[in-house]
Parts: C-alpha cells; structure tokens; sequence
C-alpha cells in the first residue's frame, strides 16, 4: 500500500511519516516546501525501510491535489492552524472524492462541533462535517491538548521561571504527538480499525499547576503556572507580534481547557495501538535544554 500524508512537515504528521516508513510503508508526502521536507526528513530516509516520495505545491492547487491523491490506498490530513484552514482542507476533501480515495484519516480536536462554543472547536466541526457530506470514507482522530503546545512557554520559563494563561484549575488530558501518529500508522495499515471517531489523551488530567510542579521536579528549580486576566495574556501575546485572530483561537482554548472540556481520558490510544500514552515527562525530557536558561 502507499499512504499519502499532507501537510507531512508538521509536528504529528511528521512523526507518522517516521511510523509508516519504519513499518516498510511507502509514503507520498505532500508539503509546501519541498527542500523543508527534504531535510527534515534526511535522516529517516537513510534508517527507514519505506519509500519515500515528495509532491509539492501550494494546497489551493486542483490539479496539483488530485494527482497527489489519485493512486495512493490511504491518505492523512492535518493541516496548521491559519486563516486558509478551511478553505484549504476543503479543497484537498474536494480532491480526495473526485480521485475516489480509499480512505482519509482527519486530524480533528477532541471536541470538535459546530456548535462549540469557541472557534478552534467550531472550525473542526465544520471540517468534520463536511468531510461527512463529501461521501469519502474516513477516521477522524480527535485529541486532546497536545503537550508540544507546552514550548510556546519555554522562552517564558527559561527566563523567568514561570509562565501564565487562563487555565488556573481546569484539567487538560495532554496528548503526545507522537502517541497520536502512532494511532493513526495503526488505522492507515489496518482497514479495521476505520470508520470510527476517536478520543485521544493522555494517560492523565493534570491542573497547569500540577504541570508547573512536574517541570520543577524535572528541571531542578521551582517553575509555577500563574492565573492571569484575559486583557493581560492579550497584550502579552500583542507583545510577542501574534496576531490577532491567533490570539482569540489561543485564548479561546485556554477558556475551553478551564471550562473542562479536554479534561476527560480515554484509553483509546492503548486500544489502538497496544502500547500506554506517554506520560508528560517523556515530552519534556527529550526538550528539556528549551526550558533552560540561556548561559
């Protein structure tokens, strides 16, 4: 089988372009940027058994999608955030059903629904549902907070120790990426395993203080998680130059994590994959230098 894997430089589809090709899997990666794809994928091509093959282009491209589409068994979706999100992923949907695809695996969130209640939620929704209405079969993998999110506080906590957001007693179920590529490797090689919906998190639910608590235990100082106003993580954020509808997608996930809305754990990522999630200190451990001091 070949699987085509689309936007296969971000953080979990790259992990799975390593899955399948240690699995001897023949992959076709679609990427924007071609000599990007090549180099961050250099050394897996020499330890891997896999093929490999790159198709690149930009993703508003008809034809460029529907002869990366055609001929491949199965293909996975994941797209960054941005204001073309939708658009985007709706044309490579388009695509997929005009080049009657076997199968698509989505990468959703975990509680994606039209009427969410925030716009990272909502987005995926109507993603979700759309990719329902095109007749293409598929998976959608729906998880939780991803622990990698953790590195937009790095800078803060290598300088000071301490970051904030709006999350000061909600419980968040962090999922490893890597846990994520491994489910979805398992549902592009085992037809079985398709048609369903599934609810990916960590093995726990943890407070942003319990997390603070962890670093401090992992880095050997004390890091603390504080409480701030939604006016303060803003400007903040203006500080940084995010953007401002970058801004509202962040904080709307920080209030929906509050309101405990990726609090619940599943053990779905076992039952796939065979193997427990990884807890959060397998995530901070390989990145750990990020949250060191500078000197």
């Amino acid at each position: 089988m070949t699987v085509l894997v689309i936007g296969a430089t971000g953080r979990t589809a790259s992990h799975l372009v390593t899955c399948l090709m240690r699995d001897g899997v023949p992959v076709r990666a679609l990427v924007r940027d071609r000599d990007k794809a090549e180099t961050m994928f250099r050394a897996t091509r020499r330890l891997a058994t896999g093929h490999l093959e790159f198709v690149s282009g930009p993703f508003d491209d008809p034809a460029l999608l529907l002869s990366a589409t055609k001929g491949v068994d199965a293909a996975f979706l994941a797209l960054s955030t941005s204001p073309q999100q939708i658009a985007l992923e709706r044309n490579i949907i388009d695509a997929a059903a005009r080049a009657e695809l076997p199968h698509l695996v989505r990468l959703s969130v975990f509680d994606a629904d039209l009427d969410a209640g925030y716009e990272i939620g909502r987005r995926h929704g109507e993603l979700d549902a759309y990719l329902a209405a095109s007749g293409v079969p598929h998976t959608l993998l729906r998880p939780t907070y991803f622990s990698s999110n953790l590195l937009l506080a790095a800078p803060s906590i290598a300088a000071t120790s301490r970051w904030t957001g709006l999350v000061p007693d909600g419980r968040v179920a962090l999922v490893d990426t890597r846990d994520v590529a491994e489910a979805a490797a398992v549902v592009l090689r085992d037809p079985a395993g398709r048609g369903a919906a599934y609810q990916l998190t960590g093995p726990e639910a943890l407070t942003f203080t319990e997390i603070a608590e962890r670093f401090s235990r992992m880095l050997g100082r004390r890091i603390s998680y504080d409480a701030a106003a939604e006016a303060h993580v803003r400007a903040a954020m203006a500080a940084r130059g995010v953007p401002d509808w970058l801004a509202d997608i962040a904080i709307g996930i920080d209030l929906a994590m509050q309101a405990g809305r990726h609090s619940q754990v599943t053990d779905e990522i076992r039952a796939l994959t065979g193997m427990a999630p990884r807890p959060l200190e397998a995530f901070v451990e390989p990145n750990r230098a990020t949250y060191i001091p500078a000197g």
